[in-house]
């Protein structure tokens, strides 16, 4: 990886904001139906960027910048979304959601049926903005700069990846470029995985005329197929870790993007599920290949290996389905086993030692995800998993500071 890339990589990860940064693919195990797969990264030839520009027309130039605005009574049932300070009603969605995230003054929510991000004020739970890109969302991330990425993809080949300002009223546009994890880097430049290694993608300005540009980088390669098509990205250390699989979900394991022979997991065993970073420490969902609804959580270092052992909460952290992490926070979502418990969803620090785990009254199964340092927005499907609710909790005391040296390992 180049030493311009690792100074960037760098910058990002210290700067960002207190915003979760969200993973482009969830977990296989949140997903209450199965979604159809997409490759990671589409590279559309100049011909046929330039018939498909030109099918789309105007309404298309136009957009680059006025998204396209969803109506504000779409799927959406008005109800508070809860303070820090105190319990009040949820948030009540009709569809599935695939992703949230906070960033700034926002709360960011990707539907999985439409594809259409929405923009909630955090203060108010007002509705702010709906953007619904010309094809299905393939990846969305929130930068250190607090603009949005979203990339997009739609037969027969429109696609793209869309610059987002802060509350989604202005976008540039990079039409001929998606992909299935985005890692911002900059204000306006991001990292796209893809089976060869990582592209750099540079966007201008929202709302700003220009053209969008994007070059794979060098020494940034993931290996041979057919397991290397992208899931997810974490910066880890300065260094990239993306999550492969085999193009329909399996055979997870993590790669170290530039160096594809420092790996974790694959088939048949330890199957990477979902993953997560704090520092320089990955936090990880493995099981097997013939489970893909739960794993065990295990803990890897900045070279993806085993990193000592796990807060001492066997029976919980052996039913995991998808763990995310904001700041020194871990969250975990819990298999089938706590969802009919009313304790979903646990959480605990990581410091010079880690935990111990606390469990929150959350119903359901967790299917997304963001958190600030003094605040956690869940959101949880329902039985049918056609509808969500987005509940707002306080962190606990317990998740929120790195516990004391003394006295061990809980």
């Amino acid at each position: 990886m180049t030493t311009r890339l690792e100074r960037e990589l760098a910058a990002a990860f210290r700067d960002a904001t207190e915003a979760l940064q969200p993973r482009p693919d969830l977990a296989d195990a949140v997903r209450m139906s199965v979604r159809s797969r997409r490759q990671p990264l589409i590279v559309a030839a100049a011909a046929a960027c330039a018939v498909i520009l030109l099918a789309v027309g105007v309404s298309y130039a136009a957009a680059a910048r006025h998204p396209s605005i969803a109506s504000r009574q779409h799927h959406l049932t008005p109800a508070p979304i809860a303070s820090a300070r105190r319990s009040s009603a949820p948030l009540r969605l009709s569809y599935p959601v695939r992703q949230l995230a906070v960033s700034g003054s926002y709360l960011y929510v990707l539907s999985s049926a439409t594809g259409t991000l929405s923009a909630y004020d955090r203060r108010t739970s007002t509705l702010i903005r709906q953007v619904t890109p010309p094809g299905g969302a393939t990846a969305f991330a929130v930068g250190p700069a607090s603009e949005v990425w979203l990339s997009f993809a739609a037969a027969p080949g429109l696609i793209g990846t869309w610059l987002l300002s802060p509350g989604l009223k202005l976008h540039s546009s990079a039409p001929g470029l998606a992909g299935e994890t985005i890692v911002p880097v900059s204000r306006t430049a991001a990292l796209v995985a893809a089976k060869h290694g990582l592209y750099r993608l540079i966007m201008p300005a929202p709302g700003s005329f220009g053209s969008a540009s994007w070059r794979l980088q060098p020494g940034t390669e993931l290996g041979q197929p057919p397991s290397t098509v992208p899931a997810g990205a974490q910066v880890v250390g300065g260094q990239v870790v993306v999550r492969t699989t085999d193009g329909n979900g399996n055979d997870g394991q993590l790669v170290i993007a530039g160096q594809p022979n420092v790996r974790y997991g694959g088939a048949p065993q330890a199957v990477v599920h979902d993953f997560a970073g704090t520092g320089g420490s990955l936090w990880v969902v493995a099981g097997t290949a013939g489970n893909a609804t739960v794993g065990t959580l295990v803990r890897l270092d900045g070279r993806l290996r085993p990193a000592g052992p796990v807060p001492s909460a066997s029976k919980l952290l052996s039913q995991v389905s998808a763990v995310w992490s904001a700041g020194n926070t871990v969250w975990l979502a819990l298999g089938p086993g706590a969802w009919a418990s009313g304790h979903s969803l646990a959480c605990f620090a990581v410091g010079k030692q880690t935990g111990p785990v606390v469990s929150l009254p959350v119903s359901g199964q967790v299917t997304a995800l963001a958190a600030t340092a003094s605040t956690v927005y869940v959101g949880a499907a329902t039985s049918a998993g056609s509808s969500t609710t987005i509940a707002t909790y306080p962190v606990p005391a317990r998740c929120r500071e790195p516990q004391p040296e003394a006295g061990g390992p809980h």
